[in-house]
């Protein structure tokens, strides 16, 4: 009998959901893996799918699976699944505003017998936990394949062709990615330069920040060179924007790793990020704005230096390696088979 392998995260969705291949590899390497799930909308997972009304049902589902390697995010009521499972790999929670959160689930995590950081600066931060690293990974064969601009791409998200530099922000329309701030930031610019457009591309969770968004791009005139074109997929349409991308835009309050610097870097578009220690400890070598002041000004030089932009690609790709699918797949396979005992499990061709 094969050992059984659970992995547990609220939402599953997307055309290619980067959490999800922690699955798909225990499943390569011969374990037997159910995922356990509230929201599932991925129909290239070819392996069996618990999709549970509640997190009462998805623990009592763990419960009964009784796994032999249990891997989950690192929200605190999936934490409370650990003691169903023999062994548990947690992937670190991302900060939280609330202190007693955070102590709770720091409480919790004492109970795995793994912690994954997918940033430099959780070493420090999780530092008398056992370690590994596991970056979402990167399938830097698809972002990094060069992609000719295909003009069709404006049409089909409905926005103009561009005439000019075309600067992008990829990312959740909400609070956290401080979008309006954003905006504020580089409207001056836009003003200045009216060959330059930004597309905000991103699904909106929250609907007061798009529409204090759009109610400030339209206070400075800006309705025909601002763009919310909303989520962009397939990936296929994602890799269309960063080809026609001169620069890529952060502004998020923190984030654990952040799949759209990595793609978009991968991609060979310049990308500017916040002054946020996840971020700066993965890529010091990238210019990190504290303020709209420190942003516009890296823009401006950007867009007035284009060998600036190549040198911030051409230094980035020592730091995207570890996020490889390669390298991540390792990781898995390596420390589920140390669990089982030394038993030999056997990557697939």
């Amino acid at each position: 009998m094969k050992p059984v392998a659970v992995y547990i995260q609220d939402r599953l969705q997307g055309d290619w959901t980067h959490d999800s291949r922690v699955a798909v590899t225990m499943g390569r390497i011969g374990l037997d893996v159910h995922i356990v799930t509230l929201h599932c909308v991925v129909p290239w997972i070819s392996l069996p799918i618990f999709q549970e009304p509640s997190r009462f049902a998805a623990i009592k589902r763990i419960a009964s699976l009784r796994p032999d390697v249990l891997f989950c995010e690192g929200g605190a009521w999936h934490l409370l699944a650990l003691p169903f499972a023999r062994h548990t790999w947690v992937r670190t929670p991302a900060r939280s505003p609330s202190q007693s959160k955070d102590l709770l689930q720091r409480a919790l995590l004492r109970q795995a017998e793994a912690v994954s950081i997918c940033n430099p600066w959780e070493r420090e931060r999780w530092r008398s936990y056992r370690l590994v690293d596991l970056a979402y990974p990167l399938d830097n064969g698809f972002w990094s394949l060069p992609t000719e601009r295909d003009p069709g791409f404006w049409e089909r998200h409905g926005m103009p062709l561009p005439r000019g530099s075309v600067i992008a922000c990829v990312g959740q329309i909400i609070r956290r990615k401080r979008p309006v701030e954003l905006f504020d930031a580089l409207a001056i610019l836009l003003q200045e330069r009216d060959d330059l457009i930004l597309v905000f591309a991103g699904e909106t969770f929250e609907a007061e920040v798009e529409s204090a968004l759009r109610a400030r791009i339209s206070v400075e005139g800006l309705t025909d060179r601002v763009h919310l074109p909303g989520l962009v997929q397939p990936r296929e349409e994602l890799r269309q924007l960063l080809a026609w991308a001169d620069i890529h835009v952060l502004n998020t309050l923190w984030e654990s790793q952040c799949m759209a610097l990595y793609e978009s870097l991968a991609a060979g578009v310049p990308t500017l990020i916040p002054a946020i220690p996840e971020l700066t400890s993965a890529f010091p070598n990238l210019p990190a704005h504290r303020n709209g002041h420190e942003l516009r000004r890296n823009v401006t030089a950007l867009l007035d230096d284009p060998q600036l932009g190549e040198r911030l690609v051409g230094s980035s790709k020592p730091h995207l390696e570890w996020a490889y699918n390669e390298s991540h797949d390792r990781t898995v396979h390596r420390l589920c088979a140390e669990w089982l005992n030394g038993a030999v499990v056997e990557t697939a061709p």
